[in-house]
């Protein structure tokens, strides 16, 4: 039933704890097919924590810049290719956007790379998302109540059968769900014994403050327990109500925040489900209130994501980049224990200054 959802005409699909784990087969499998460890391109606009699972691997990692639409800037990555030519190429779908895929296809066409397409942003593929990739991610677990789950789709024969022999070549060992149930069970008797509790607002941040990173799922594998939940969501329609459920969460944040805050949305493609809901400032000052703002009257509004250090060291080449981290956040789609969603825009103070 997997397959059926997010296989878009690729060869094979994988379950994985964690999407990151995803980039450690292709590198290991480009290892094995080229002899050497390879050469991958991660945008710049990328989070350090999926790179815990990546740096142990002996790539040569190059971060590329990014434009102000979060698309590859093609005439920086073409001069980049001459001093450092990527085999593995990241093109990642930023918070429902698509990002430039023919572009990107042409790019590594151009230069002889495989094409890794990051959806982990995206609950499932539509339209274009999946149909140039050599590979694909995405992230379920981000979108539905289970403990781990991650999913790889690889195309074309040769680099399948290659991914096919690392897959087998990997510890075999599943996650554990177990630790994970027993705390949700937990916190369901609590809420039948107590009554379902408000969110608490979420403390301040500066344009600086940055989440703990945490280490990947030592099991590369997807628990027994996730896999039965997505195929049972997979077959009974779970799937498609968790859609309209997102998008309804979705289009709500977009048409509320905007009028509330001053912030603009960032654009998102038709019919692609998002994990959250991104908005811009038009300023880090403003960005800086209204998150805090949102944060205080119980918003869960983040700042995304903890840069790569090499990005950080180089502030002049990765500038579109930095600017991004600064202004543009997103709203996780939660509800609060009462059922509401964007009810706490109502209590925001007036944020005309937003869109400064």
């Amino acid at each position: 039933m997997l397959r059926q959802v997010w296989l878009a005409g690729a060869d094979d699909l994988y379950c994985l704890s964690q999407a990151r784990h995803a980039f450690r087969i292709a590198i290991d499998a480009l290892t094995a097919m080229q002899g050497r460890a390879p050469v991958v391109w991660f945008p710049a606009y990328f989070g350090s924590e999926t790179l815990l699972a990546v740096r142990p691997t002996g790539a040569r990692l190059v971060f590329y810049p990014v434009t102000a639409a979060m698309t590859p800037d093609w005439p920086a990555c073409r001069a980049l290719a001459a001093t450092a030519k990527p085999d593995l190429f990241v093109l990642t779908h930023y918070f429902g956007t698509v990002s430039d895929l023919p572009g990107a296809r042409a790019f590594c066409d151009e230069v002889g790379a495989v094409l890794f397409e990051d959806a982990s942003h995206i609950l499932r593929p539509v339209g274009a998302v999946g149909q140039h990739g050599d590979m694909v991610c995405y992230s379920p677990r981000k979108f539905f109540h289970i403990p781990d789950g991650g999913l790889l789709a690889v195309r074309g024969a040769e680099l399948s059968a290659r991914v096919a022999e690392t897959a087998r070549s990997l510890p075999q060992a599943r996650a554990s769900a177990g630790r994970w149930r027993w705390r949700e069970f937990r916190r369901g008797f609590k809420r039948r014994l107590f009554g379902a509790r408000p969110h608490k607002p979420l403390p301040a941040v500066t344009l600086e403050s940055e989440i703990d990173l945490r280490e990947p799922e030592v099991a590369i594998w997807m628990s027994d327990y996730a896999r039965r939940k997505l195929a049972a969501l997979a077959a009974t329609g779970g799937i498609d109500a968790v859609a309209s459920s997102r998008m309804a969460l979705h289009r709500e944040l977009v048409d509320r925040l905007p009028a509330r805050t001053g912030m603009r949305a960032v654009e998102s493609h038709e019919g692609v489900v998002p994990v959250a809901t991104a908005m811009r400032c038009a300023s880090e000052d403003a960005m800086l209130r209204t998150i805090n703002a949102l944060r205080a009257a119980r918003g869960r509004a983040y700042l995304w994501p903890v840069l790569p250090p090499e990005v950080k060291a180089n502030p002049d080449f990765y500038r579109e980049t930095l600017r991004l981290r600064r202004t543009v956040m997103y709203c996780a789609h939660q509800r609060a224990p009462d059922g509401t969603f964007t009810a706490f825009l109502d209590a925001l103070p007036a944020m005309a200054g937003a869109a400064d």
